[in-house]
């Protein structure tokens, strides 16, 4: 998974770095989520927050 682009957080825990692959199943109405080891896990849609494209804050600013 791409960290830069991508952060994926599990009941409030990043997991970004163990995650290969993530998608929503609309069928299931969870996500599969696939891990480094290839390990395919279902978890429900309120479980995940898959942050998408972030913006950089500069912190000198936002003080």
């Amino acid at each position: 998974m791409n960290t830069k682009n991508n952060m994926i957080l599990q009941k409030g825990q990043d997991i970004t770095e163990n995650v290969r692959f993530c998608k929503y199943n609309s069928a299931t109405g969870k996500y599969d989520v696939t891990f480094q080891n290839v390990k395919t896990y279902n978890y429900n849609y309120l479980s995940i927050e898959w942050l998408r494209d972030p913006k950089e804050i500069n912190p000198v600013v936002s003080k």
